[in-house]
């Protein structure tokens, strides 16, 4: 259960590397934080690297993770 009162934000993440930085990137070792927090961008900042991070202007649709997710999604294309 998430604490009451904090301000999370839902992560949905769009990447784009150059070859340079991939080919560092698996020699760093995962940095501290990306094993709590499971983002393996957190690795790429640890390590220096600048990246860019914006809001959506709108809530993003729900996400299909799991069988059920997946069902619903096939029950709407079905019905068009």
């Amino acid at each position: 259960m998430l604490p009451e009162g904090v301000n999370f934000q839902r992560h949905i993440g769009i990447y784009a590397y150059r070859v340079k930085l991939l080919n560092d990137f698996v020699r760093w070792e995962p940095a501290p934080l990306e094993t709590v927090e499971c983002l393996e961008q957190l690795r790429a900042m640890y390590n220096g690297a600048v990246i860019h991070v914006d809001v959506a202007d709108e809530l993003p649709p729900a996400g299909v993770d799991t069988e059920a997710d997946l069902e619903r999604i096939r029950a709407l294309f079905s019905a068009s």
